[in-house]
């Protein structure tokens, strides 16, 4: 028999990742989320996440001749070391709020700017690029307003790779705007996940009903980025997920052949007239379409290299553009 499903944890978790963070619930869910019991366990858990993405970092920093490479991981490799140097709970909880807060409206000003181009050019959405999150210690691609920007370059550039008409004197919003390219990150908080990826994808505690934490993820922000730029300018999208591997295994696995659906949390009136919350799945064949007669296979739609960052070649693959 499947556990039932939390539904306090689940609406927890959703308004943690798209809506606000406030301190009590932040620490409950970064506790949930890092499955450790206690403040002292998280923050030690907290460090050690930060330890692993350095680590990730150094080894990168000393493969690649990439000039613009080198000077990206080079900053968030300074920044990692200055947050675990500085920080405590109070530190991390204010600062994820901060930077979520930022990011959520630097992603707000790109949807609605989106929405009105193409309504203006009278065309549809048909290319969307799936990232996991804004890098914890690096700059969010939406914030930057440096086309050439080479703090942004990892994961920028295979976007670059993919554009029709690249044009350095707009910054990359503007770009992905320009091109069409619809771009939609799991979560605008921005956590440190090296190893906890993992257990998201594998764990039954973060298992709900069917789907694994990833699987809600992917959801929720897909309807959140429909909701934001209108269904009716979305045409059959073929996708590129650009997510690391640990994050997209349980993505990958649970729609290889099931047609797009995302859960949610509805709240219904018993005979007894007393509030009851049920989890429901509500598809949408209509908007993803394409996941029926092309579903989300690990080799067409992966576009995340060995590296553990997103690849142009892979990414051109994947959206069918730009092949010469």
């Amino acid at each position: 028999m499947p556990k039932p499903v939390d539904l306090v944890i689940l609406k927890s978790l959703k308004d943690f990742f798209y809506k606000k963070i406030d301190d009590k619930k932040a620490l409950d869910m970064l506790m949930f989320l890092y499955n450790v019991n206690s403040d002292s366990d998280l923050f030690e858990k907290f460090k050690k996440e930060i330890d692993e993405i350095k680590k990730r970092l150094e080894s990168e920093f000393a493969k690649t001749t990439n000039l613009f490479f080198q000077d990206d991981l080079c900053t968030q490799i300074k920044n990692l070391e200055n947050v675990k140097d500085n920080c405590d709970l109070k530190y991390i909880i204010t600062d994820l709020r901060n930077k979520f807060n930022n990011n959520q409206s630097k992603y707000n000003d790109y949807t609605t700017q989106l929405c009105a181009y193409l309504k203006k050019k009278e065309t549809l959405l048909e290319h969307i690029v799936i990232y996991e999150a804004p890098p914890f210690a690096g700059t969010y691609i939406l914030e930057s307003k440096d086309f050439n920007d080479s703090k942004i370059s990892t994961y920028w550039q295979p976007i670059v790779d993919v554009l029709l008409k690249p044009d350095n004197k707009i910054s990359p919003c503007q770009n992905m705007i320009h091109n069409k390219i619809g771009f939609i990150d799991l979560s605008l908080v921005p956590l440190p996940l090296k190893e906890i990826r993992g257990e998201w994808s594998t764990s039954d505690k973060y298992k709900f009903d069917d789907k694994q934490l990833p699987v809600l993820l992917f959801e929720w922000a897909i309807i959140d980025f429909i909701d934001k730029i209108d269904s009716k300018i979305i045409s059959q999208p073929k996708i590129a997920i650009g997510i690391p591997n640990k994050t997209s295994i349980s993505i990958f696995d649970y729609y290889s052949d099931k047609d797009f659906q995302y859960s949610h949390v509805k709240i219904e009136v018993s005979e007894e007239n007393k509030k009851q919350e049920k989890l429901k799945h509500i598809g949408y064949p209509e908007i993803f379409a394409a996941l029926k007669s092309r579903p989300l296979r690990l080799n067409k739609t992966n576009v995340t290299s060995g590296s553990g960052f997103p690849n142009g070649l892979l990414m051109k693959m994947a959206l069918e553009l730009n092949l010469k």
